[in-house]
């Protein structure tokens, strides 16, 4: 719903705004698919210094682009719940959630980071998949979701060969 969709990008924005290193944003209905120690340092050690965001999960609507062994590329995805944001894509979405406020715009932040941050080509999501949402009630959506589709959706756009 709106209410649970800006409730997110206020708490968000708020931690945002009081970070100036690199942020690491799990939400409380994260469900890791394996232990993500391993893959996490790999893939942080693949991402180009001028990285925007890391995603460890999300819903992949357009096909993922290969970047190194354990990063592909983000063309799409949405969600929130378990990403790294640099100290250049923190600023770069502040001043993008500040203009969307400032114009009473009832967008959430994926939809926001998916339009404006995404385009630029520095967000990455990491190979393989560590986590989705736990199945359950939905404040966004006020109802249950199953949240299963995130693993399909990824294994469908992640370039396969």
């Amino acid at each position: 719903s709106e209410n649970g969709a800006r409730g997110l990008l206020l708490t968000i924005y708020n931690e945002l705004y009081r970070a100036d290193f690199d942020l690491t944003i799990f939400e409380d209905d994260i469900l890791f698919l394996q232990d993500p120690n391993l893959i996490m340092e790999l893939a942080m050690k693949e991402l180009p210094h001028d990285w925007d965001i890391l995603y460890l999960g999300g819903t992949c609507l357009k096909p993922l682009i290969p970047h190194s062994e354990h990063l592909f590329q983000v063309q799409e995805m949405l969600a929130t719940h378990a990403m790294c944001i640099s100290v250049k894509g923190i600023k770069l979405l502040i001043k993008e959630i500040e203009e969307y406020l400032a114009f009473e715009n009832k967008i959430p932040i994926d939809l926001i980071i998916a339009r404006q941050i995404q385009p630029l080509g520095k967000c990455f999501v990491v190979n393989p998949l560590l986590a989705i949402q736990r199945e359950g009630y939905s404040d966004i959506e006020k109802k249950h979701v199953n949240y299963s589709f995130m693993e399909t959706l990824f294994n469908r756009f992640k370039p396969h060969g």
